[in-house]
Order: C-alpha cells, then sequence, then structure tokens
C-alpha cells in the first residue's frame, strides 16, 4: 500500500516539480482535532498563538501568485488526459529503457499502480558525474537532472543519500512528449552509460 494515502493525515504538494503543479503550495486533509496543529506548523513553528493563526510574508511556506494558481485550475479541466497520458508514457519509457539491457535500476514504486510523477528517474549502475550530466544535456538539448542533492556537504555523514544522488538521473516525463522525445531519452540514457563506463 502506499502509506501517503492511509492514515490520519494526507499531504498534496502543488510544487513546480510535480506533475500538476504550478507553485509552491498545497493541501493537507487531516482530522479536524488536528487543525490548529497544522495551521500552526505551516509557518514552520507552533509559537503561533491558539486560536491567532496571521500570514507572515517573510515567513510562510504557502506563497503563489494569480498566475500559479490559474496554471493549477488550468491543469484540473483537463487532470484525466494528463494522468492518463504520464501514466502511459512512463510505462512505455520502463518497457523501452529495460529493451536497451543495461543495468539500471527504477526506484522502488510502493503501490500497484503506476506512479504519477513529473520525471523518470533511473539509477545508473555506475556514478553519473555531474560534469558527465551537464555534457550530454548540452550535446543532445535535453532537460535531464539530478535530484535532491543531500542536505550535508559532508559525504561521510550522509552516505546513503550520496550514494543515490551520485547514480541518479531523472529524465522528462509529460504528457506533451513525443515519440521523438522517447527516443532521444533512450539514445542520453544509452550514451550516459557508455560513457560512464570509460570515467
Amino acid at each position: 500500500r502506499n502509506a501517503l494515502n492511509y492514515g490520519t493525515s494526507a499531504f498534496v504538494s502543488f510544487h513546480h516539480t510535480k506533475p500538476i503543479g504550478f507553485g509552491e503550495g498545497g493541501a493537507v486533509i487531516i482530522d479536524r482535532k488536528y487543525e490548529m496543529a497544522v495551521r500552526q506548523s505551516i509557518n514552520f513553528g507552533y509559537d503561533v498563538p491558539k486560536g491567532d493563526v496571521r500570514w507572515l510574508a517573510e515567513g510562510s511556506n504557502y506563497k503563489m501568485s494569480d498566475v500559479q494558481a490559474a496554471f493549477i485550475y488550468a491543469y484540473l479541466d483537463t487532470f484525466h488526459d494528463i494522468l492518463d497520458a504520464n501514466m502511459s508514457l512512463y510505462e512505455r519509457l520502463k518497457q523501452e529503457i529495460y529493451k536497451l539491457n543495461i543495468d539500471i535500476n527504477f526506484l522502488p514504486n510502493f503501490s500497484s499502480t503506476t506512479p504519477f510523477t513529473s520525471c523518470c528517474p533511473v539509477l545508473f549502475k555506475r556514478s553519473i558525474e555531474e560534469s558527465l550530466l551537464k555534457l550530454v544535456a548540452c550535446e543532445d538539448s535535453i532537460d535531464i537532472r539530478k535530484y535532491y542533492k543531500p542536505l550535508i556537504s559532508i559525504r561521510s555523514l550522509a552516505p546513503v543519500s550520496y550514494d543515490v544522488y551520485d547514480h541518479i538521473v531523472c529524465f522528462p516525463c509529460h504528457s506533451q512528449m513525443t515519440d521523438q522525445d522517447v527516443l532521444k531519452i533512450l539514445h542520453v540514457i544509452q550514451k550516459l552509460h557508455e560513457k560512464s563506463l570509460v570515467v
């Protein structure tokens, strides 16, 4: 089961990296008895007096412009089309990547359904250096990234985080991608794999 959909609460992010998000907003679905605690914690702390919840421009985590809100509303009009196209593309990318016969892993999905993501993250067997990633991204005009850089800059204090970061590459995955885009991703995966063997 996906633990995010069960229990006392559920959190929905509308952050830019999410497939339907275009803003720094979100939603919380919570038992009413926890409402005040959640409203207080939105402002990064429990120091807001009970019953006096105030918006602070310099310390909030729910900023959103009208443009960002308009994008979210526009997504809602075609949500099911976006969802179907995105999930279909993700499955296609996985199948095509497996056909390359390269030792690559996908991040685990703790659900029986296809994940609804804004990217297709893969873990290469060998480390993919940032310099190699940037070189290939420029050579092939593709938007590829590594998410997320560990919070601690001392590798020995976060060895697992750095292991994931060193091997991960996130490829685009959105509803408006074409067959040509899929072919480019496959080419870039092959290229990154071959170049990582040389390093």
